[in-house]
């Protein structure tokens, strides 16, 4: 994995190399406290009208509010001190400052860490319901985030 908060190794690792996609799952809420740096090297690693696209916990939903917000459960489920979900204002904030354009962020799976495996089935039919309705799908698990280099 690339360490998006260091130019050097980046350059390192893959030179002047361009991307026209940067891809990444539950990647950037371990960045949270480096994030605008980071977000800017992933913008110089795309080529013009690159895309970028993440999936990253969302602070809205219930579950990852809890132990991401309090110290007690960021311990039982063993978070790291740099971990914070996102909300779709804060990130779309922190895209447009990093001169990202074509932003579009939608709450997207309610199926959680844990869930037992007899559940996850139902679980996903369910959460693609609730995807679609407004309000509810605030409430999401993740947000789906993607961005184009301008």
């Amino acid at each position: 994995m690339l360490d998006f908060n260091d130019t050097e190794s980046i350059s390192k690792v893959i030179g002047d190399t361009k991307f026209d996609y940067i891809v990444g799952n539950g990647i950037l809420h371990h960045l949270f406290y480096k994030l605008d740096e980071s977000l800017i090297n992933i913008n110089k690693l795309l080529n013009i009208n690159g895309k970028m696209i993440f999936l990253e916990p969302n602070i809205l939903n219930p579950y990852c509010f809890l132990i991401f917000k309090f110290s007690f459960f960021r311990k039982l489920v063993k978070l790291e001190p740099d971990e914070m979900a996102f909300s779709k204002k804060l990130i779309t904030k922190k895209l447009k400052a990093a001169r990202y354009g074509n932003i579009k962020i939608e709450h997207r799976d309610f199926l959680i860490p844990g869930t037992p495996s007899h559940l996850i089935k139902p679980v996903i039919i369910i959460g693609r319901l609730i995807e679609k309705i407004p309000l509810l799908n605030k409430l999401s698990q993740s947000i789906y985030v993607t961005a184009s280099k301008i």
